[in-house]
């Protein structure tokens, strides 16, 4: 009784807070933007977010086996999945962190081993991500080019036309007009 309660206390708050969040979005006008062809563009990012949380387990699994903190796949992936959750919807980008540490030490792992964990990973994460910037920096020169090439065509006309390509670009369309 008391687990059927708290299941629908849960599905109660979620349902506010998705009102509250939702509650002046136009939602036929979001339907009209969105057509068939990015439909495919969006279920790409969803399958891509989800592989990368999983790898992220993946890793995050190995670390801490490594820390004496071992994980399931199962329970690092609910772990990482509440981390998400929390690094999503709380100001800070360590909230998750928090999260994940508090459920690892509660788990029985101990609070230095959880906490070695997390920061081995985060620390692995962000060198990947390094190494990913500094694989892509070939590609960020072309752009770069591209970019102030259109911006040196618009700075002939007006100051207005100048403002709507950088904000075109800012919002990812490719130009204005």
């Amino acid at each position: 009784m008391r687990r059927i309660l708290l299941s629908t206390i849960k599905i109660l708050i979620s349902a506010a807070l998705l009102y509250l969040a939702l509650r002046k979005v136009n939602l036929s006008e979001l339907a009209s933007r969105i057509n068939i062809a990015s439909l495919g563009w969006i279920g790409m990012a969803i399958a891509v977010t989800f592989l990368q949380i999983f790898v992220g387990v993946l890793r995050w699994r190995e670390i801490s086996a490594e820390c004496v903190a071992p994980l399931a796949t199962r329970q690092a992936m609910r772990f990482n999945l509440i981390g998400t959750f929390f690094n999503q919807t709380l100001p800070s980008s360590i909230g998750g962190d928090a999260v994940r540490l508090w459920l690892v030490a509660r788990g029985g792992a101990g609070w230095r081993a959880a906490t070695y964990s997390i920061f081995v990973d985060r620390a692995i994460g962000l060198i990947a991500l390094a190494i990913i910037i500094v694989a892509s920096l070939p590609w960020s020169y072309s752009l770069s080019a591209i970019l102030m090439a259109g911006r040196r065509c618009c700075s002939s006309t007006s100051r207005r036309s100048r403002a709507a390509w950088d904000f075109s670009f800012s919002a990812g369309c490719a130009g204005p007009g």
